[in-house]
């Protein structure tokens, strides 16, 4: 703020202000990294209790267990259809 109280061009103004929308992007870029590189480094320890159960699976070639699709058996079942209001 300083410096542009003490500016007295115009251009002067013009170059006061690019700089200082400079610092203030790359400072909120260097944040946003910081934050993503938090959030990749939560996600990686909140997967680590299924790590085991996915390397378990992948023995089998990568093909899903009996247990998986009966699971996704269910998900398939013919649900009732819903009514139009007439």
């Amino acid at each position: 703020m300083e410096k542009l109280r003490d500016v007295k061009s115009l251009d002067k103004v013009f170059e006061v202000q690019t700089e200082y929308a400079k610092t203030a992007y790359q400072d909120y870029i260097a944040q946003v990294t910081k934050f993503g590189e938090l959030y990749a480094n939560l996600a990686k320890e909140a997967f680590k209790p299924f790590e085991s159960y996915l390397a378990k699976a992948s023995i089998n070639n990568g093909e899903p267990s009996k247990a998986w699709d009966h699971q996704e058996s269910r998900h398939h079942e013919a649900r009732p259809q819903s009514r139009a209001c007439v």
